[in-house]
C-alpha cells in the first residue's frame, strides 16, 4: 500500500472514530487512540509504520507542545512553578517506589522493578494536552500546573533513565554520556531556554521578521523554523524534542505574532499531524499477548493509573490545592506516551526486557493512554460544577 494511501485510511479513522467517540460522550482524543489498534498490523493489518507516518507523527507531536507553549501565559506558569515541581517530584517517586516494591514482593527483583518504574514515571504531556484543549482548560490553575508539571517529569525521566542504564546496561552506557554531563547539559538547555524567551526569540520577531517581504506567511514560517531549532537543541542536549517545541511556544507567546501564528499551526497540526499522531498510537499494540498475560496487564495497568493519580495528585494537594483540583492534576499525568515507548525500546534493544514484557508495556500504555483522558474529562467537569 501507498503512503498515501496509508496516510488517507489514517486520517478517515481518525475523523470517524472522533465524530464516534463525540456522540458516545467521552474525549474525541480516544476514538482514535482505539482505532489505531483496530487498523493496525495486528488485527485488521490496513496500516503500518514507516518512516513518512514515523516523521509526521513526531511534527505531530511537537505541534500540540508548541501550540501549548503559545497558549501558555509565562506568568501564570511562573506562578504555579512550585505546585508543578512537587507534581512532577511526587509524579516521578511514587511510580518508582510502588514498581519497585510490587516487582520485589512479585520475584521479579530490583532491576526490573526500577525499570517499570522509570517507564511508568513518564507522563504523555501531548495526549492530555488534546484533552486541555477540547476542555477548554488550558488556561486554569490545573492546566497551567500539568503542563509545569510534564516539563519537569520529562527531566526527571531523562536523568532517571540515564543513571539505570549506568548501573544496569553497561552496554548501552558505553555509548551514553555520564550522569554529571547529562546533568549538565540538561541545565545548559534550559539557560538558553531562558535567553531565547526573554531577548533572543522576541529580537528576531519584531526586529528581523518585519522585513522580510518574500512571503505572506513569513511570520508563521519563522514561528516554525524557531520550533524546528529549539526541538533540535534540545534532542542535542539530550531532551525530549517536544521540551523545545513547548519552549519556542512559549517564546513566541511574548510577541504581537502570537494571534497569527497560532491561527495558522492549529489549522496546519490538526488538519494532518495531530490525527496521525493520535491514531498511530496504537498501531504497535499486539493484543495477541493478552490472552496469556492478561492479569499481569490488568495490575500493571492498575498502578500505572493509580501510582500517577495518587503521586501527582499529592504534590498538587500539598501546594494548597482542592482535593477536586488535586485529582484533575493527577489524571492529566496518567497518560503515558512517546517517552514511555522509548524507554521501552531501550529496555529490549538492551536485552533488560523481553519481546513479550515490550507488548506487555505497550498495551499497558495504551490502556493508561485510553483511562487517562475519560478520568481528566470527568474530573474537569466535576470540578467546573462544583465552582
Amino acid at each position: 500500500m501507498s503512503e498515501f494511501a496509508t496516510l488517507a485510511i489514517m486520517l478517515i479513522a481518525s475523523i470517524v472514530s472522533s465524530e464516534i467517540a463525540t456522540r458516545l460522550k467521552v474525549p474525541a482524543v480516544i476514538g482514535p487512540l482505539v482505532v489505531g489498534v483496530i487498523i493496525g498490523p495486528h488485527l485488521l493489518n490496513l496500516v503500518h509504520m514507516d518512516h513518512s507516518i514515523e516523521f509526521i507523527t513526531e511534527m505531530g507531536v511537537m505541534g500540540l507542545m508548541f501550540i501549548a507553549g503559545l497558549e501558555t501565559d509565562l506568568k501564570l506558569l511562573k506562578k504555579y512553578l512550585r505546585p508543578s515541581l512537587l507534581v512532577a517530584l511526587f509524579g516521578a517517586i511514587v511510580p518508582l517506589l510502588v514498581f519497585w516494591i510490587a516487582c520485589n514482593f512479585g520475584g521479579a527483583g530490583n532491576k526490573m522493578g526500577l525499570f517499570y518504574g522509570i517507564t511508568f514515571a513518564a507522563m504523555s504531556t501531548s495526549i492530555t494536552v488534546n484533552v486541555l484543549k477540547e476542555q477548554n482548560a488550558m488556561q486554569t490553575k490545573s492546566g497551567v500546573t500539568i503542563l509545569g508539571a510534564a516539563i519537569v517529569d520529562d527531566v526527571i525521566a531523562m536523568l532517571s533513565l540515564a543513571l539505570y542504564i549506568a548501573i544496569f546496561a553497561p552496554s548501552a552506557s558505553e555509548t551514553s554520556l555520564p550522569l554529571w554531563l547529562t546533568i549538565l547539559l540538561e541545565i545548559l538547555f534550559f539557560v538558553i531556554v531562558i535567553v531565547a524567551i526573554r531577548f533572543m526569540v522576541p529580537w528576531v520577531m519584531h526586529n528581523i521578521v518585519p522585513h522580510l517581504r518574500y512571503n505572506i506567511q513569513i511570520n508563521v514560517i519563522s514561528g516554525w523554523v524557531i520550533m524546528l531549532v529549539l526541538a533540535a537543541v534540545a534532542v542535542q542536549f539530550g531532551l525530549s524534542a517536544i521540551i523545545g517545541a513547548f519552549f519556542a511556544g512559549v517564546a513566541i507567546s511574548q510577541t504581537d505574532v502570537k494571534d497569527e501564528i497560532e491561527v495558522a499551526t492549529d489549522s496546519a497540526q490538526y488538519g494532518l499531524f495531530i490525527p496521525v499522531f493520535l491514531t498511530s498510537v496504537g498501531l504497535n499494540v499486539d493484543i495477541s499477548v493478552l490472552p496469556k498475560v492478561w492479569p499481569v496487564v490488568l495490575g500493571l495497568t492498575f498502578l500505572a493509573v493509580v501510582t500517577k493519580l495518587i503521586g501527582s495528585g499529592f504534590g498538587a494537594k500539598i501546594s494548597g490545592y482542592s482535593w477536586m483540583d488535586s485529582t484533575v492534576v493527577g489524571s492529566g499525568t496518567i497518560p503515558r506516551g512517546e517517552f514511555s515507548i522509548v524507554i521501552a525500546q531501550i529496555g529490549l534493544t538492551n536485552k533488560i526486557i523481553t519481546g513479550e514484557v515490550y507488548s506487555e508495556i505497550l498495551v499497558v500504555i495504551i490502556l493508561a493512554t485510553i483511562i487517562g483522558p475519560l478520568l481528566l474529562s470527568y474530573f474537569i467537569d466535576r470540578s467546573r460544577a462544583l465552582n
